[in-house]
């Protein structure tokens, strides 16, 4: 909503908006390039218009949501979901994602999971085995070895 007002307020005809995607009629001119980027930065909101940008945004947004917003993870399903949401091949995106990113998908995924974990033991609702569970790994073993890897802590000295 906050998009569209802005793209209003300027007079920039909108053909369709979704999250995180807008098109408009036409071009824009530097100016009103200029006018609409800091409108939206001043907002908290970064105008991506960088194809590859736009990928490896698509990219952290599905696995974030996959890792935070559903009740289990598949590492798997995720590889498969962002070939299809994308429609491009799982190398093509590793390699967008690693140019633009400095890190690979696989290490985003590690990152964002021991975020999760982090989370869950924040807020105490599960165990450590559930937490393993959820999140797919083969083991609490190696779920404490990737942790502890990442944070310098067991999970049981970061609760």
């Amino acid at each position: 909503m906050l998009v569209k007002a802005e793209l209003e307020k300027l007079g920039i005809q909108v053909i369709y908006i979704e999250l995180g995607e807008a098109e408009i009629e036409g071009n824009l001119c530097a100016c009103l390039f200029q006018k609409l980027n800091d409108a939206l930065n001043a907002s908290g909101l970064e105008l991506i218009q960088d194809r590859k940008s736009t990928m490896v945004k698509q990219i952290k947004s599905s696995i974030h949501e996959m890792i935070f917003n559903r009740s289990t993870f598949e590492e798997n399903c995720i590889t498969k979901q962002l070939t299809e949401i994308l429609s491009c091949n799982l190398a093509h995106l590793a390699h967008v994602f690693s140019e633009i990113e400095g890190l690979t998908i696989k290490q985003y995924i590690l990152s964002k999971k021991i975020e999760r974990v982090k989370e869950l033991i924040s807020q105490n609702n599960l165990n450590i085995t559930e937490i393993a569970y959820r999140l797919n790994y083969s083991s609490v073993a190696h779920l404490s070895a990737q942790f502890k890897k990442i944070t310098g802590l067991s999970p049981t000295k970061y609760a």
